[in-house]
């Protein structure tokens, strides 16, 4: 009996509907529960600012993950003087975790990875400072039947480091004077606020500097100082630079000063309310820049189209 190409395509289509949702379960039910119990009961615990209860989920014995992956052993009393620190009478903070992965350890234990965003408050007025996003990762095992923490990995803040890749781009592009390199790092209604106050808007940004490579041979140093993320989503970077090189005419030039900018993530118009996603692929982009003699405060600025959880 021959099968209808129709009965074919429904066959096919109804696979692909069914897909998503098959996989969707299926990396549900590879999550050990009992990791994501304990997670739970470690967010609950955290955001009460109940140490207690948070130290009956740590070994006795915690190793701390460094960048370079080397492990710096502690203790549980090293981990409570942390927690004593974040609960102050004044301030305190909150941090929301997804468990992303739990995989099963030769030994038994279980590697948690979670994707973590938060802030600090302050206790008196409620105010909300500091939003944070990144991972952190736990490595639990079993001490008299109870599942303890033994080993946890920071890596928060990673804006931060993409903040300095986009300075080191922008670095290059300058440095090898590629002006429609530059264009893409910039929104179109981006400005630039030069040491005098004079501004420069949208397109005319990437004349400006057009201009200024057949005007001057120069090389451009920019340093972070500090990396802000802001509730909206923005990031507020401030720095350095410090140009050197030749005129045109041959005049040497030298200037430094400091740097500020605002950046943003953009994919379109509009904004999610999701919780801040530190692997996103959306590219951030200059919307403000404004640059100042040295001993004045300046900041750049950074926008994107996601957010951080504010409640």
């Amino acid at each position: 009996m021959k099968t209808s190409n129709l009965f074919l395509v429904m066959t096919r289509l109804l696979t692909l509907l069914l897909f998503p949702t098959f996989a969707a379960t299926t990396l549900a039910q590879s999550l050990n529960p009992e990791a994501i119990a304990l997670t739970k009961t470690y967010q609950t615990a955290y955001n009460k600012g109940d140490r207690p209860t948070l130290m009956t989920l740590f070994a006795d014995n915690v190793g701390w993950v460094n960048p370079d992956g080397s492990v710096t052993p502690g203790s549980k009393a090293d981990v409570e003087a942390d927690y004593v620190r974040d609960f102050g009478e004044t301030a305190g903070s909150y941090m929301d975790f997804t468990v992303v992965s739990t995989e099963a350890q030769p030994d038994g234990k279980v590697k948690i990875g979670t994707t973590v965003s938060g802030y600090d408050f302050v206790r008196k007025t409620g105010a909300k400072l500091n939003p944070t996003a990144g991972t952190y990762e736990m490595l639990i095992g079993k001490v008299g039947g109870q599942w303890k923490i033994s080993q946890v990995k920071w890596s928060m803040n990673t804006v931060g480091l993409e903040m300095r890749d986009l300075m080191k781009r922008f670095q290059d592009a300058f440095n090898r004077e590629e002006a429609a390199t530059l264009k893409t790092m910039f929104t179109a209604d981006a400005v630039r606020t030069a040491t005098d106050g004079t501004t420069t808007k949208g397109a005319a940004i990437i004349d400006f500097y057009t201009q200024g490579f057949v005007d001057a041979d120069v090389t451009n140093v920019v340093s972070l100082a500090n990396v802000s993320p802001q509730f909206d989503g923005s990031v507020i970077f401030t720095g350095t630079y410090r140009l050197t090189g030749r005129s045109a005419k041959g005049d040497r030039i030298v200037r430094r000063g400091l740097t500020a900018t605002r950046r943003s993530k953009r994919t379109g118009s509009g904004r999610s309310a999701a919780t801040h996603n530190p692997n996103s692929s959306k590219r951030w982009s200059i919307t403000k820049w404004p640059t100042m003699p040295p001993g004045k405060k300046a900041s750049i600025y950074f926008i994107t189209n996601e957010c951080w959880r504010a409640s």
